[in-house]
């Protein structure tokens, strides 16, 4: 489990298993993002920005 939180995904991660998510399940989810950041960032070359991605994210789940 993850105890301190370091980072915008570990607060995802807290977040799912706060909701009932199985801890399998949540670190499947949390993996899957990691898959999407790191394919989006090698193809289009920029650094990463939490900043940037989460506002990505909220702007999709409107």
């Amino acid at each position: 489990m993850i105890t301190k939180r370091t980072s915008e995904l570990a607060g995802d991660y807290q977040r799912l298993e706060m909701n009932g998510t199985k801890p399998n399940l949540a670190k499947l989810t949390i993996a899957r993002r990691i898959a999407v950041i790191l394919l989006a960032v090698w193809k289009t070359g920029e650094e990463y920005d939490p900043k940037e991605h989460r506002k990505q994210k909220l702007s999709l789940a409107s």
